[in-house]
């Protein structure tokens, strides 16, 4: 950075006049708590141009609003003063205000010649005159120029000086692309505090030893702030409005996400959670609005494009520029590609506007209609020859995704499985255990047994009182199964009795074959092996009678799991056989997984441990390509019985560890148990 006259003198009208140093900036933030990273950028930005001789330096401060950007900004200037001798020229824009009126350039402009002093009758009534004799004024000197709260580049390109010897810092809930890309502005996203940061700022606003006594509190004070510093300084004024409350008094005002805005308004509205928001919101086209309203509606984690899309009754081309334009004024970051997310107190001001949308129940409609057929589709492919369920139609507008594998649909389900959840939230009553049945799948293939029961439990208060016997069956029959697979057998057998009853009086054979399927995996679990067997036999025949010859494999697959169990070793290896020819034909890996495990815990049984290896070998590789992680973690288990037999100790302490590891992730204790005692076992051979 060059070094700039600090006297200042220029020369107006023919005649010289001294210039008093300008000192414009605002006091500065008693407190900045973190944003380590951003100080450093802004210093590294300033120390670069100045070693590489660069033009003038812009620094664009983008964020939400009440994230803190002027905070910082104020902050790092007044750290920085020394290295600006010629003085500091500040203006809010008011691009996001309470008025809807930002600062006209003229204003802005002549807020600056007054601050250089120059008088009335010297300055030019052209605004175009009036920037160029503001530019004149700063040419040469080192000084700091900062424009807080721009509406976006259109308004703040004007006020860049010419000359490299200044420095402009912007701020703006605009991502300002435009100054990033025309006049080499340094951008920085400015997010929200990590809890420990937002901790330390409420211990400097209402005091750490407050903070540390009442730790408890104070962390939901925090949590439901989420990390923004303006909903941490209005609990903090509310704390120090009332410095004998505890602070669970004002966790209760903020606990409930229902009110939690108007528990954040400190009576001044300008400074209100609300308020502040109101002003993006306010500036919205139409069209942005409508899609800020409905995403207030999503629930989830996050949203993808194409959900999005849905939602809107929008192309997804107009729908990522809708998105673009609410990513710019950060109401919305996207943050990975094509998925976006809120900020949680945003996200809930979007929610209060949509609840006053005539046209919500249309929108939310969409957006559970694109997780609903979304799902479906993937559990086709994940378990392709199970029940059928017929669902309504797409609402209109709403445009469901195709996967062309399973590892496609699994990829899927992974990232959007909260979201999925969420939906069957707000759910009409006929989509809810519709929804709970297209999760299935997914919810065994990754071991998600608790969100399987979940699911299943909101299914049954949705069907409660329904007259129609097949969602009723559905609902008992899988409730069943997912109370048993959590070893609550008592449960189990309620709901599975109720489903025997069910599916006799419908009289359809695929129907009772499915529920004598359960049944048998269910009597298993709790020990009643004639049970199970019994229960696997009906199936059977129940499948045969249907003609569900892929279904017939895995009911074959149970019979001769319980026939080995109880010493029928004929029954048994016939029926694992004929499953795998069963599988093969129909060329479904699952179901040859299933058949090559059942082989391998038969030929250990019989002490054939190199044949039981070689089984178990092959059920993993196709499982682990699958992705089915639920049934990879027991084949796993089941080479690891394996290798100890055939005395590999090493090769068993991997299979038990990585077995323990998804056990553990999937939170099946009894299972995590087992193969911790048999990791102790194996450390002393």
């Amino acid at each position: 950075m060059q070094a700039g006259s600090i006297r200042g003198d220029v020369h107006l009208h023919g005649s010289a006049q001294v210039v008093p140093v300008p000192r414009q900036l605002p006091p500065a933030p008693f407190v900045c708590v973190g944003r380590a990273r951003e100080l450093d950028l802004l210093t590294g930005m300033m120390d670069e141009a100045v070693r590489d001789g660069a033009a003038v330096v812009v620094s664009a401060l983008a964020g939400s609003g009440g994230i803190g950007k002027t905070w910082l900004a104020l902050y790092w200037a007044h750290r920085n003063l020394a290295q600006f001798p010629d003085g500091q020229l500040f203006v809010d824009l008011r691009g996001r205000d309470a008025t809807g009126q930002p600062l006209s350039l003229n204003a802005a402009v002549r807020g600056f010649l007054d601050a250089f002093g120059i008088a009335a009758d010297r300055v030019p009534v052209d605004v175009g005159a009036q920037l160029g004799m503001y530019r004149s004024l700063v040419a040469g000197r080192r000084m700091l120029i900062l424009l807080d709260n721009a509406r976006d580049t259109a308004q703040a390109a004007p006020l860049l000086p010419g000359s490299p010897t200044c420095v402009v810092m912007v701020t703006s809930r605009d991502r300002l692309a435009g100054l990033v890309r025309n006049h080499g502005a340094r951008s920085i996203t400015v997010d929200v505090l990590p809890d420990a940061d937002a901790r330390e700022l409420l211990g400097a606003l209402i005091g750490a030893r407050r903070v540390a006594e009442e730790a408890e509190a104070a962390d939901d004070l925090i949590a439901c702030c989420a990390g923004l510093p303006l909903a941490l300084s209005l609990v903090a004024s509310r704390a120090t409005a009332h410095p004998t409350f505890p602070l669970a008094v004002l966790v209760d005002e903020l606990v409930d996400a229902t009110t939690r805005l108007s528990a954040l308004d400190d009576g001044e509205g300008a400074t209100s959670l609300s308020a502040v928001l109101s002003w993006s919101y306010e500036a919205l086209s139409a069209e942005e609005a409508m899609v800020f309203r409905g995403l207030g509606l999503a629930g989830g984690t996050d949203i993808s494009l194409a959900a999005v899309a849905s939602l809107a009754d929008l192309p997804q081309h107009r729908a990522a520029g809708v998105l673009r334009a609410l990513e710019r004024v950060s109401l919305v970051h996207k943050h990975m590609p094509g998925r976006y997310r809120m900020h949680d107190l945003v996200a809930l001001y979007a929610e209060e506007l949509a609840l006053q949308d005539e046209s919500r129940h249309l929108a939310q409609r969409r957006l559970v209609d694109f997780y609903l057929h979304t799902a479906s589709c993937g559990d086709r492919l994940l378990d392709p020859d199970n029940q059928e369920v017929a669902l309504r139609p797409p609402a209109p507008g709403c445009v469901p995704l195709e996967f062309a594998s399973q590892n496609e649909a699994v990829e899927w389900f992974d990232v959007e499985h909260q979201n999925i959840l969420a939906a069957q939230q707000v759910a009409d009553r006929e989509v809810v255990w519709q929804l709970a049945w297209a999760l299935h799948a997914y919810h065994w293939w990754r071991g998600h047994l608790h969100d399987d029961l979940m699911a299943w439990r909101a299914a049954a208060v949705a069907v409660q009182g329904t007259a129609e016997l097949r969602p009723r069956l559905l609902v008992h029959q899988m409730s069943g199964f997912a109370y048993a697979r959590l070893m609550r057998h008592d449960e189990a057998q309620w709901q599975l009795g109720r489903a025997l009853v069910v599916a006799d009086e419908l009289g359809d054979p695929h129907k009772q074959a499915e529920v004598n399927h359960a049944s048998a995996h269910a009597a298993g679990l709790r020990g009643d092996v004639d049970q199970a067997l019994r229960h696997a036999k009906e199936a059977l025949r129940f499948y045969r009678e249907a003609g569900a010859s892929l279904r017939e494999g895995w009911a074959l697959i149970l019979v001769g799991s319980f026939a080995g169990k109880l010493d029928d070793h004929a029954l048994a290896w016939s029926s694992a056989e004929k499953a795998l020819v069963v599988f093969q034909e129909h060329e479904y890996a699952p179901g040859k997984a299933a058949a090559f495990n059942a082989l391998g815990m038969l030929a250990g049984a019989a002490e054939d441990h190199g044949c039981a290896m070689a089984y178990h070998e092959s059920a993993l590789t196709i499982r682990r390509e699958l992705g089915n992680s639920y049934a990879e973690a027991d084949t796993l288990a089941q080479l690891g019985e394996t290798y100890t037999a055939l005395r590999r100790t090493a090769r068993a302490r991997s299979c038990w560890g990585a077995a323990l590891a998804l056990y553990r992730a999937q939170s099946r204790n009894a299972d995590v148990e087992r193969a911790m005692r048999r990791l102790d076992l194996l450390a002393d051979l």
